[in-house]
């Protein structure tokens, strides 16, 4: 695979961040089209096509136009992002693999940013009853990335003893993300397929997340039987999700 991003990407990035305004874009639209939107477009449909025997599974490239109704009130981003998910109306609601490349490198994998605030709860309760299930689908993100685990805190600490799960409880939202750093690997033939990996691994918790997103849980099932569930993303379902009735959102 050819590279997909060199310096003249982030470069460029760096330099919109500066040069907020139409008559230096203008002027500078072919290296956006050249160093980033295509490279981008590429890169979202190496990942993306990953999925495309999982129903309802969908991938987006952004564009760099902001939409000037709304602050901070620039004509320009100066970060693109990646995502993939399953399809929905309200996508900052949805459990997503993620990329965000900016002028400092890239931010790559799972979040769940502006989640309804009794999908957290359904996740507590999933972690209460059952947290193996999630930890056996952390552990190997923890092996194969240099994982942080990110995301807003509820003001009033949400109880628990369990050291191996706290940190998760009182999330009000989620990140699970790796870096990349601007520099040789960012510019490397072979980040293409380190990504492209990391998003068959990091969809794993997109998939747990789904079910989540319904108000009333259905009951438990036997760990046995849940545990054979878990497969590599591509299948033709949501596996954590057959646990309740194959939803999809």
């Amino acid at each position: 695979m050819a590279v997909i991003f060199s310096k003249s990407t982030t470069e460029f990035l760096r330099r919109i961040r500066d040069n907020n305004n139409k008559e230096w874009f203008e002027e500078h639209k072919q290296e956006y089209l050249t160093d980033v939107y295509e490279p981008l477009c590429l890169l979202a449909k190496e990942m993306g096509e990953q999925f495309s025997d999982i129903p309802n599974v969908v991938y987006k490239a952004s564009r760099i136009y902001q939409d000037v109704n709304y602050p901070p009130y620039q004509h320009y981003r100066n970060t693109m992002w990646i995502y993939i998910l399953h399809n929905a109306m309200m996508w900052n609601q949805t459990p997503m693999v993620y990329m965000e490349l900016s002028a400092d490198g890239i931010v790559f994998g799972f979040k769940i940013s502006k989640p309804q605030s009794y999908v957290m709860e359904n996740f507590r309760k999933e972690l209460y009853q059952n947290k193996d299930f999630f930890l056996d689908i952390l552990k190997p993100l923890k092996e194969k990335y240099d994982i942080n685990i990110a995301g807003e805190e509820y003001k009033r600490k949400k109880p628990c003893d369990d050291d191996e799960i706290a940190e998760f409880v009182n999330k009000k939202t989620l990140y699970i993300h790796f870096t990349v750093p601007a520099g040789r690997e960012l510019y490397s033939p072979r980040l293409t397929e380190k990504l492209k990996t990391a998003a068959l691994d990091f969809f794993a918790l997109a998939d747990y997340f789904m079910p989540f997103l319904v108000k009333e849980l259905p009951p438990e099932i036997p760990t046995e039987e849940k545990q054979q569930k878990i497969q590599k993303p591509k299948t033709d379902s949501s596996p954590i999700a057959d646990k309740y009735g194959g939803f999809m959102w």
